[in-house]
């Protein structure tokens, strides 16, 4: 009996692993080159404000309560959709309008000469 229990609890496993592999790659073909261009974008407004901050990505994260990594990947804009809290958390640690740094973030700037 045990062993059933056993196999069934390495085949729901199995299922679980399965299901999530295939939304990660299902997942990853979904960034378009127009939605990691914002995030490349979104990712300068938020080390600009942090910068005029005079804040440290370490002291941001520790704030917001997520990974340094997290919030060098953001900046980055290694991450094409960070989530809508973690964006408000960034802002709110920052002290800047949420409205604006993604206004700002929308559009692409006008190329300078």
């Amino acid at each position: 009996m045990a062993s059933l229990l056993e196999d069934a609890h390495i085949a729901e496993a199995a299922i679980i692993v399965i299901t999530l592999l295939f939304y990660w790659l299902a997942g990853r073909h979904r960034t378009t080159p127009e939605k990691r261009a914002r995030a490349q974008r979104l990712g300068r407004a938020l080390a600009h404000a942090r910068e005029q901050a005079e804040r440290t990505q370490e002291s941001v994260a520790h704030e917001v309560g997520v990974a340094v990594s997290t919030v060098r990947n953001v900046e980055a804009g290694r991450s094409a959709d960070p989530g809508v809290f973690l964006i408000a958390g960034i802002c709110a640690v920052l002290c800047v309008d949420i409205g604006a740094v993604c206004r700002n973030a929308a559009f692409e700037a006008p190329e300078q000469d």
